[in-house]
């Protein structure tokens, strides 16, 4: 039985029938600090994609309504860059609390996992 690292497992599994949400997801959080404003960066975190609307919690309920007016703007710059495109951006401040918890958006990009000692 030969040892495979986890990068390669996880890789393989990822390529399987039934993760092309999860694949999507994921080219959606490698873009999101492309598209949105630096200084909103830290103030918004993507937390699902279901049926082609991308949700995203921010730290605000103003912050919220000021990015669901310029969500057009900004679903055309992802989409210009994803293989399937997105239907819809919600934005709500309702996940903000409960998903920081959550790891941040920075240490699960494809950069740090290269950083890391195991790699």
């Amino acid at each position: 039985m030969s040892l495979h690292s986890l990068d390669k497992i996880l890789a393989v599994i990822t390529q399987q029938a039934g993760w092309e949400e999860y694949r999507h997801y994921d080219q959606v959080l490698q873009l999101w600090p492309k598209i949105i404003n630096p200084r909103l960066l830290e103030q918004t975190r993507p937390f699902s994609l279901s049926c082609g609307v991308l949700s995203v919690a921010t730290s605000s309920a103003a912050l919220a309504q000021e990015l669901s007016l310029q969500r057009y703007s900004l679903l055309k710059r992802l989409n210009s860059q994803l293989e399937t495109p997105l239907g819809d951006i919600r934005f709500s401040a309702a996940r903000w609390q409960q998903d920081s918890q959550l790891i941040p958006l920075e240490a699960i990009a494809p950069n740090s996992l290269r950083d890391h000692p195991s790699y």
